[in-house]
């Protein structure tokens, strides 16, 4: 039982101390690669897209997850898969596994992806959006999971992480 009752505490250290230090903000102009992204114009580290809005070109950016710092660069090597929503298929624009959104540019249908260390509170899995979580006046995913791919047209964001 003391074993139990201490892993419980550790837990609810970790998850307070993630939800506490971590903070998203909206981005209106940051170019990286030819293309609107989170973090720095030189350096992506620690930031990753968690909301769009494609009209107004504004991302939602947050830090509370962690990327590896070897292998840490950002990669642009998407893929396009079909996902059932609802009764039927629609393609879907995403990262690669173990991979987040750091920057897009709608108009050449590309993402600047970067290796993602989710927190322990995230199950690695993908699921899309389909509009219904709104932060910031912008479409984004439920607080807690980035960014992983997008469909702008019929306004879906798949969220999550996967390993």
């Amino acid at each position: 039982m003391k074993l139990f009752t201490s892993s419980l505490i550790l837990i609810m250290t970790l998850f307070i101390m993630t939800c506490a230090f971590a903070s998203e903000r909206k981005d209106k102009h940051t170019q990286r690669n030819e293309m609107h992204s989170c973090g720095t114009p030189t350096d992506p580290a620690g930031e990753f897209v968690t909301g769009v809005h494609v009209k107004k070109n504004w991302l939602l950016c947050s830090d509370e997850f962690d990327t590896p710092r070897v292998g840490g660069t950002e990669n642009f090597r998407n893929k396009t898969e079909l996902w059932q929503i609802e009764d039927r298929f629609v393609p879907i624009l995403q990262c690669l596994p173990g991979s987040a959104v750091t920057g897009i540019h709608v108009d050449r249908k590309a993402l600047a992806c970067a290796p993602i260390i989710p927190p322990i509170t995230m199950p690695l899995t993908y699921f899309p959006d389909r509009g219904v979580t709104q932060r910031e006046g912008m479409h984004a995913c439920p607080k807690g999971y980035p960014l992983a791919g997008i469909n702008v047209k019929e306004n879906i964001l798949l969220c999550g992480a996967q390993y």
